[in-house]
């Protein structure tokens, strides 16, 4: 209420003054507001990426490996995708997270050793961790961004050559 009263005095009748400076105040003060909402969630984002990739321990290293090297396992994924893609997208859900299963990509931790597909060497714990990070930083830019990516591709890929010019049926003067 003291920040009102400030306005009232210093527009000194002027009721367009009054109304912009109460404009620029409240815009300050959402700026402010936004900004710290805006931190927040980025941390809580950061924190649950890291703890989805630590749970499913899912390496993007290995992961990138392993469909790089496996022609059989890189075909399948391949034709998962199609055949999933084909349908609508509420259906077969289940079916093809038991495809995805079916794949054996190192994703998740085995019941019997969770250390079972433990890296050896230096490098291979480098490795890991590399992988690992790239999992969260990759879950941590969230849905919008990876949205945005795969419709730039999208549309991209779709557009063919650029179809030629309109040519002018009128005659010249």
């Amino acid at each position: 209420m003291i920040r009102v009263t400030v306005f009232v005095r210093d527009a000194a009748g002027d009721l367009e003054k009054f109304r912009t400076n109460l404009e620029r105040w409240f815009d300050d003060a959402m700026d402010r507001v936004s900004g710290f909402y805006k931190r927040k969630v980025q941390v809580a984002v950061l924190a649950y990426a890291i703890l989805l990739t630590a749970a499913l321990n899912v390496d993007s290293v290995a992961f990138a490996r392993r469909l790089w090297t496996d022609d059989l396992v890189r075909s399948a994924a391949v034709a998962a995708a199609e055949r999933q893609q084909q349908q609508r997208p509420d259906a077969g859900t289940t079916r093809l997270l038991e495809e995805v299963q079916e794949l054996n990509l190192p994703i998740g931790w085995s019941p019997s050793d969770p250390l079972r597909a433990a890296p050896s060497g230096v490098v291979g714990w480098l490795l890991k961790l590399l992988g690992l990070t790239i999992t969260v930083l990759a879950l941590s830019l969230g849905a919008p961004f990876w949205f945005d990516l795969l419709s730039r591709v999208a549309r991209l890929r779709a557009t063919g050559p650029p179809p030629p010019p309109a040519s002018d049926t009128r005659s010249p003067p």
